[in-house]
């Protein structure tokens, strides 16, 4: 194998390398950021619906019609509320009351 071949698959197995590190870096940082999005935006949410049932009084039906008419939530989570005692006091889906 000649120095010119050598030198070829040396640089380019180096660039191959860089290129597939920044990939990595990029990928998992995008999916940590996007997990910690999802999970911000669910904890706004269930404050949200909790201060609208509990500071608003805010009749559930009422959150329950929101819950169902909202298209722009994409994997519709559903939160429930409940008190000190562990007694459900709100919960999205009425027909599916497993938590």
């Amino acid at each position: 194998m000649t120095i010119r071949n050598k030198l070829t698959l040396l640089f380019t197995s180096i660039i191959a390398a860089l290129l597939l590190a920044f990939a990595l870096v990029v990928y998992f940082s995008f999916s940590k950021n996007r997990e910690n999005e999802y999970y911000n935006s669910l904890r706004h949410t269930a404050i949200n619906k909790a201060n609208l049932l509990l500071d608003a009084k805010v009749a559930p039906s009422v959150l329950q019609l929101i819950y169902r008419n909202a298209e722009n939530s994409l994997f519709k989570e559903e939160v429930a509320i409940y008190d000190t005692s562990f007694n459900l006091l709100y919960h999205d889906a009425v027909d599916n009351l497993t938590v």
